[in-house]
């Protein structure tokens, strides 16, 4: 648009310094009257005076031309001045998108509940695994190689021996050992059968069950798995994944000894948690315990332990 003001300008300009062609200053095509001879002397033609006009009418032109490129320096600048703005638009722009970049790589999805569940479930695997207790290790070999400086005694003899200084023999020792053993097995019976008639005397039902199942004692473990259901509070944030592990534990000791109360117990879990990771478990077992009281018609004793 600029070029074409400036062609458009510099045509009338052009135009304006042509000389303008009077009508008195035209020679007439017919002699003049009285003048019969063409070849006599005509009056010359005044001086054109259109010089001064072309010059007083080519200034406002000049001043328009100038003023025009002018302007159009002006538009340029203008132009020039605004280049350095979108730069800096689009600057901010691309350090946005940029900061937005960094900021949505920050962000992470949050823990789903399964996550939780799977961290609870861990927890108590953990405090499973450390519950259980090892023998210590062996001191050292029991044989020991007799002395071959002196010769080896008849038991008969030192079974004598024995008699008269008052002193027990190995086998002595070894029978006083198992007694002692026996003993104290009768005794942590009886405190396990007194327990499980007042589970109310454990501090943790839950940690003695989960001992009892570990150590092979699934039918002994059920009434502690059964208290620790009753204890579980509500308030606490771990409630649901406990109470679901409990009832899971429960059906497991309970198949051996009552299936249609295991039964029932699995298909509690299935329907009050069905998104515990117990619960494809709780299924199948429920499943196999079907299978078995249709297949069978003897003793529930013939499920095959877990």
């Amino acid at each position: 648009m600029i070029l074409s003001l400036l062609l458009c300008v510099e045509g009338f300009a052009a135009n304006a310094r042509q000389p303008r062609v009077r009508s008195q200053d035209r020679t007439p095509a017919h002699p003049v009257k009285g003048v019969s001879d063409p070849c006599a002397a005509r009056p010359t033609p005044p001086a054109e005076t259109g010089t001064g006009e072309t010059s007083e009418a080519s200034v406002p032109l000049a001043k328009l031309l100038d003023r025009t490129r002018a302007q159009t320096k002006a538009l340029d600048g203008v132009s020039v001045t605004r280049r350095p703005v979108v730069s800096s638009q689009t600057n901010a722009d691309q350090s946005g998108s940029l900061s937005q970049n960094l900021w949505s790589s920050r962000i992470e999805a949050p823990e789903t509940p399964r996550d939780a569940e799977d961290s609870l479930a861990l927890k108590r695997l953990i405090r499973q695994v450390r519950s259980v207790k090892f023998a210590g290790k062996d001191a050292g070999p029991t044989f020991t190689a007799p002395d071959e400086s002196r010769p080896a005694t008849d038991p008969f003899e030192a079974n004598a021996a024995a008699a008269t200084t008052g002193q027990p023999t190995g086998s002595t020792a070894a029978t006083a050992v198992a007694d002692a053993s026996a003993s104290q097995a009768s005794k942590a019976q009886k405190t396990l059968d007194t327990l499980q008639q007042n589970p109310d005397q454990v501090r943790d039902p839950l940690e003695m069950g989960e001992l009892l199942f570990l150590s092979g004692r699934p039918a002994e473990a059920a009434p502690f798995y059964a208290k620790a259901l009753d204890r579980i509070n509500r308030v606490d944030p771990s409630y649901d994944a406990d109470r679901a592990w409990i009832l899971f534990q429960l059906g497991n000791c309970l198949r051996e000894t009552d299936a249609s109360k295991a039964q029932e117990t699995y298909m509690k879990l299935v329907s009050e948690y069905p998104e515990s990771p117990w619960t494809e478990l709780a299924k199948a077992h429920g499943r196999m315990l079907t299978w078995y009281q249709k297949s069978r018609s003897g003793p529930v004793a013939a499920v095959p332990p877990l």
